[in-house]
């Protein structure tokens, strides 16, 4: 977890289906986990330059600039007009515009968000790991587990909210 693992947080949860071979598994990130990635989906749904800037918060339009290799409107070097985003009736898609996205990179898989926000010892008791060179290690907890994890994550004081938004975070291109 980023911050004390010991101060208590709220937790969303939800069984999830794994899209790559049909396994239940417990998907369980930190509340603000959840807010920071599900807001960044939004971007999936522009189709043009100009829907991402009339549509996104300002920090999340840079995000985005930075990710595909801009400046954002307002960083950008008037000097250099490369720097600039294109125009806004050219196509967006964040699947191939955003290199992050096909490289797994961005969103990050739910797996890593897992092994990010949960505390070591639930992990170590009831997960699973893995890693890969590129996306570094991620966590599974099989769906068997969840009431003992709730369990253990409740008892040390922080709360938990099946949020069926967990599903969402899920990148497809490395789902678990």
């Amino acid at each position: 977890m980023a911050d004390d693992p010991t101060s208590p947080v709220e937790f969303c949860w939800a069984v999830i289906e794994q899209r790559w071979d049909g396994q239940q598994v417990l998907g369980i990130v930190r509340r603000d986990t959840l807010e920071h990635w599900i807001a960044r989906h939004q971007v999936f749904e522009c189709s043009t330059w100009g829907e991402l800037r009339t549509s996104l918060a300002p920090e999340l339009f840079t995000e985005i600039c930075d990710l595909c290799g801009f400046d954002s409107a307002l960083d950008a070097d008037p000097g250099n007009p490369d720097d600039a985003p294109p125009s806004d009736d050219t196509p967006f898609d964040g699947t191939s515009d955003i290199t992050a996205f096909e490289e797994g990179d961005w969103p990050p898989a739910l797996a890593a968000l897992v092994y990010d926000d949960v505390p070591m010892e639930v992990l170590n008791a009831h997960g699973a790991f893995g890693a890969t060179g590129l996306n570094g290690i991620y966590a599974t907890i099989a769906a068997a587990s969840r009431d003992a994890v709730l369990r253990v994550l409740a008892a040390r004081g922080h709360r938990l909210t099946e949020d069926p938004r967990i599903d969402d975070l899920a990148n497809p291109w490395f789902c678990w």
